[in-house]
Order: C-alpha cells, then structure tokens, then sequence
C-alpha cells in the first residue's frame, strides 16, 4: 500500500501502539542537536530527482525542512509532515513511534539524512522512508523509518519557527501540488450542506477508518476534510459558519484533502455564505430585451457596468435536462439563456441579480447566451419565487424564434408518434405545424413514456441550431390527455384544381377534378375544399380531403353523385360527394383549395362575388384549366381558365357543355 495514505488507513494501529519500544526512550521535546548539520541539498532538487519509482538514496545529502503536523489529537498516525521556511515544497517521512508531537513539534527544524534511505513520487507527493514491499504483489513503495534507526535519519534541531511563518494563506482555487505536505490555511470556506448536523467523525459514513465532508468556497471550489476515527475531537459537530481552516494538504488519488492537527484548526466563527454567489453587486438596471439587443451576430463583450434582475425558469441542476453550466433568467421584458464558466448552483424559481460588465453575449448552436462567472456577477436575491405566467404561442410561433429563451405555453398539441419516452428529438404537432422537444439523455425524466394525448405542454423556448422546446419536468405535460388530433399532410402549392364541370343535361353528373404536378406523392390529411354560395364571404361548405394521397400526376376526381357518375362517364370517381358539397356547384359559385395551414393553395372565383355574368362563371358548362398550369394560385386569374357556359359574359365561351362528350374527367 502507498505510504502518503498510511496516517489514513491504518489510524487503529495507534490503539496497540502506545507503549513504546524496549530498543530506545523519548526523548523530552525541549531535547535537541545543537551541531547544526549544513544542508547539502534543497528539498526542490531533492524533488526534481525524484520519479514515481521508488528508489534508493545513496548519496550522504543533508536537507533541512520545518515540520508542519501534530499527531497529538490523532488525526495523524506514524507519519511526519515538513516543508520549505517559505511554504514552497513539502514532503513526508513515515517513521514507526507513536506519539511523534512529543519527540517532534510544528514549527521545529529537522535535518534529515538521506543516505540510504528511499524516495518516491507518489500522487505527485514527495516521500522519504524505508522500503517496503508489498507480500502479495510484490509491489514496492515508501515504508516507515524504523524505531531504532529514526534518530539517524532525522535530527532534530534547536531551531523552533512560530507556524505563521510556515503556513500559506490560500483560497480553494488557489491550491496546487506545490502545496501537498504544507501547512495551508484556507480562507472563506465552510463545510457542504449534507455534512451540517453531524459529527466530523460519523461511523454511518466511514470509508478506511475515516470520514470525508466536503468544504466549499462561493466559488463552488471544493475540497476534501478527512477526520480519523481516531480523533480525539471526531464526536464534535460539523461547524456551520464560514472563516478558515488551517491543516496539511495532501492527496488521495486525484483528490486534495486536508487533515487538521486539532479541532483549533477550524475557525468557522462567520456567518454562512450562500455557495456560488457573489456578496454584491452594483451597476445600472437594464432589460433583458436591451441586453439581448447589444449581441452583434459574434461575440460580444457588454462594456458598460449594467445589471439584469429576473427570475430562473430553467436550470441545469433542476432535472439535468441541459449542461449544469446553464440556466434561462426572465423578467418582465423577455429572458436570455446563461452559461456560468463552471458548474452552476441556480434553481428555478431563484430571484437574481446579474452584473453583466465584461460578459460576453455569444451564440451556442444559434442560441443566444450571456457567458459568466456565477460567484463574481450573480447575487442571490430570493428563493421559491413564483415564475412567470408562461407565454401562450402556437408552435409556428415557436418556430419563429422570437420567444427564445422564454417559458411558453402551447396548446392543442401531441406527440407525433402515439408512444415513445420523452429521449432524444421527439416531434411535437398541432396536426399542421411541427417542433422538437429536446431531451438529453441525464435528464430525469428522459426513459419516462411520454403522454400520448393532445392538450397543453409548458417548457422553455431554447434553439439547437433549429427552434426547440425544452421541457422544465414532467409537469409540463401532464395535461396531454386529451381526444388526438388528426396529423396534417404535406405542404405544397403543386396541387390545384384542374376541372369544374355543370353538364348542361345532368346535374348528377358534376365533378371536380384535382391534380397532383408535384415530383412527388401528396398527402392531402388535414386539406379542405371549400365552397362559397353565390355572394358568399363564409364558407358554405366544405369538404375534408384527409386520407387522400395524389400520385404523381394524378388527376383526382370527386363526383356529386359516385353512381349517376360512374352510369355517364363509364368508370368510377374517386371520391364521392353531396349535391351541396363543393362538387355540387350550379355554376356561380366560387371554389378553394386549402393547405393544412389554413393557407388557400388555389382557387376559382371571387369570394363575395356571384358568378352569374362574369368571367367565372361556369353554368351549364364546364371551367377547364389550361395544361400550361402547374401550381396553384390563390388569387383567381382568368387567363388561366377556359370557360364554358350559357352566357358568354366577360371572353367565356356561350356553349353549354354535355356529358360525358363534352368532358374529360380523370385527364389532364
């Protein structure tokens, strides 16, 4: 096993280890060499030399170093700390005694004899000791200094520094591997919410005979505090303010943690500081619209010392449905989406204030982000603050863009597909326009099967290149419950009406004919054919074209009558209607085909307009579309028509049409 971890692990030894060895005596604190040995080597070069191998010293170099642990209190076993006077290099020395604060104290000068002993590198920490080698794995590693052979190595000097001098006062963020095996004194720091209520030793929450809390900084830094259970202050409650620490630092793996010498070492006399926020701010007031009216299409750095107030609607930590670094702010004129330049403690429903000077608006995948440091600029206002009402738009509102980054409402919508969960980039329709529901795969909710009814869904406007909704949680869909909506077909102007007919000898043989002069098959689900009486400004009946699919080049027939048509014409139509359907038409009425979206693709006539003696007029006769046509117009030109009928107003043609010879149903 490692060395640097033996005052950890193998802290029970100390519980049969406390009468010493027959081989030799403790010497009383105050005893000391007063020879002063003359270092040969600084600790640096002792370090540069040394590799993760653990190799035998055997040149008779002398460094001096100042210790910096105390195993009094039992929070160290077996194993001394030393560094530089400056605090710049520290290193440890396993050595079998107890008790070492007797022989040892901090603050004393020690000059160390590295002839024969052995070095390593271990976890970028420098060790001095013995060899030892592992029984079953044959692995080697820095062992402890023998009793019998400790005062060889290390001499203790005369020489006593007050601890001042030695420690390093250093926030979270500060701490290097320069600093493992030194004293340091952390400032702002206070342990993490989980731990208050407890003990610094909890036999619950022990791992390797000790007890690891988190310590933080605002900065949301951390770090690990490890208590031994065999303290002599484990049984003492986690304290809840804010202030210093001062311990030695060292490494467990790839985790920092640092070990007090006793329970004085923790001074956390302040108030506790909420984790992540700044203590203040200051700036002028601003909207949000105006912040985002200062992005230039590139990243741009706001100059001027402004702040934004508003509400979380959306975080990252809320259900992992986006990176923990984002969150989206709304106040009363719009919202913006935020990226923290580390992981962010902001919850939905916090009430901030954001100091925006030297943050820079950027796009991320089209969306618009203001870049900040969350401890720096956001000052914690309130929490459980009611959101907004959300914004109700339709989904082709949505899509527009315009409503980024706000909580919406939309309504009357569905999954496209009936059954799925909720992961992944799932359609969402109003059975005429559709958008994607982002879910990434962290999210809480992201395996839950979604609902498979129409109604309401809440969540965030965002955009991924393309507009998306980000759902917040489940809440936002729980009122899909309803009856589903028919899907709408495909968009298209390709498709337009191509032949009107009022046979002059049989009104049970009227038809209107459909064509299809897109590359493609099209779905008709969710068009309508619309016919307006007479004069009429309203609809006065309409036909539902769902189900339908045109062919290529198909030209679609829908009869008045499917059985007196199929006796005239000699095949059957493709679609039957009624007598006062569309198809039913006497000739001056007027006729529109309708997309999904409501939008009219085509039309014959004027709405508002009679027929009877004009250039739209098609009684007793037929409307013909000339074969130069090939989309749709919703804004009826005669130039494209040929007209048949029994007045020959306005360039129509006075000669009532007969069927089935005077007709061409199913031909274009």
């Amino acid at each position: 096993m490692k060395t640097i971890y033996k005052s950890v692990f193998f802290i029970f030894l100390a519980i049969v280890s406390c009468v010493q060895d027959d081989d030799y005596n403790i010497p009383t604190i105050n005893d000391c060499d007063e020879s002063n040995l003359t270092p040969t080597k600084t600790i640096e070069e002792i370090y540069n030399l040394t590799t993760s191998v653990t190799t035998q010293y055997n040149a008779p170099d002398i460094i001096e170093a100042y210790i910096t642990s105390n195993d009094q209190s039992g929070n160290f076993y077996n194993e001394l700390h030393f560094q530089t006077l400056d605090g710049t290099r520290g290193f440890s020395i396993p050595v079998d005694v107890a008790d070492l604060y007797t022989i040892f104290n901090p603050g004393r000068k020690v000059s160390i004899n590295l002839k024969n002993t052995f070095t390593q590198l271990n976890f970028e920490s420098l060790e001095i000791g013995n060899l030892y080698v592992d029984e079953r794995t044959k692995e080697e590693s820095i062992g402890k200094i023998t009793a019998a052979n400790f005062k060889n190595v290390l001499v203790k000097t005369c020489d006593i520094v007050d601890e001042e001098q030695l420690v390093n006062k250093i926030t979270l963020s500060e701490i290097t591997d320069a600093h493992l095996n030194t004293l340091i004194e952390l400032k702002d720091v206070q342990f993490e919410d989980a731990a208050l209520g407890k003990t610094l030793y909890d036999i619950n929450t022990d791992v390797g005979g000790g007890t690891n809390y988190i310590i933080e900084d605002i900065s949301n830094s951390s770090i690990s505090f490890r208590t031994s259970a065999f303290t002599n202050f484990g049984s003492t409650q986690v304290p809840n303010g804010n202030g210093s620490i001062r311990g030695v630092l060292t490494k467990f793996s790839n985790t920092y943690q640092i070990l007090i010498r006793d329970i004085d070492d923790v001074q956390l006399n302040n108030e506790r500081k909420r984790i992540g926020f700044a203590e203040s701010i200051g700036g002028i007031k601003t909207n949000i619209i105006d912040v985002r009216d200062l992005f230039t299409g590139t990243d741009s750095k706001i100059t001027d010392d402004l702040y934004i107030e508003g509400i979380i609607t959306m975080s990252g930590i809320d259900e992992n449905n986006m990176s923990d670094r984002n969150a989206f702010i709304q106040d009363e004129s719009g919202a913006i989406a935020l990226r923290m330049s580390s992981a962010s403690s902001l919850r939905s429903g916090y009430q901030v204030k954001i100091n925006l000077k030297d943050a820079v608006l950027g796009s991320l995948r089209g969306l618009l982000q203001a870049n900040i440091v969350q401890y720096k600029q956001v000052l914690f206002v309130a929490d459980n603050v009611a959101l907004p009402d959300p914004n109700t738009i339709t989904i082709e509102e949505l899509n527009t863009g315009n409503y980024e980054a706000q909580l919406v409402s939309i309504d009357n919508v569905q999954f496209e597909e009936e059954e799925g969960t909720y992961k992944g980039n799932i359609p969402l329709t109003d059975c005429k326009k559709t958008v994607v529901v982002l879910t990434i795969s962290t999210a809480t909710f992201a395996n839950e099967e979604y609902q498979k009814g129409n109604g309401k869904i809440i969540g965030i406007a965002s955009t991924y290149t393309d507009p998306v909704l980000l759902l917040k949680n489940l809440e936002g869909t729980v009122n899909m419950t309803g009856s589903r909506c028919v899907p709408t077909g495909d968009i298209t102007n390709k498709v337009f009406i191509s032949e009107i007919a009022d046979p002059d000898n049989n009104t049970n043989a009227r038809f209107i004919e459909i064509y299809n002069a897109d590359s493609k098959p099209i779905d008709l689900t969710a068009w309508t054919l619309n016919r307006y009486t007479n004069e009429s400004n309203t609809v006065s009946s309409s036909m539902d074209l769902s189900g339908i699919t045109l062919e290529v080049g198909q030209a679609f027939v829908i009869a008045v009558n499917d059985v007196e048509f199929e006796a005239v014409f000699g095949f059957a139509p493709d679609m039957d209607g009624i007598s006062t359907g569309p198809a039913g038409s006497n000739g001056d009425d007027n006729i529109t085909l309708v997309d999904p979206n409501g939008t009219i693709i085509d039309i014959f006539g004027r709405i508002g307009e009679d027929g009877s003696g004009t250039n739209h007029e098609f009684e007793d006769g037929r409307a013909l579309r000339n074969p130069s046509i090939t989309q749709g117009n919703p804004v009826y030109t005669f130039s494209e028509w040929q007209l048949w009928n029994d007045t020959g107003a306005e360039g129509t043609t006075k000669l009532p049409q007969t069927a089935p010879g005077d007709f061409t149903p199913g031909v274009r």
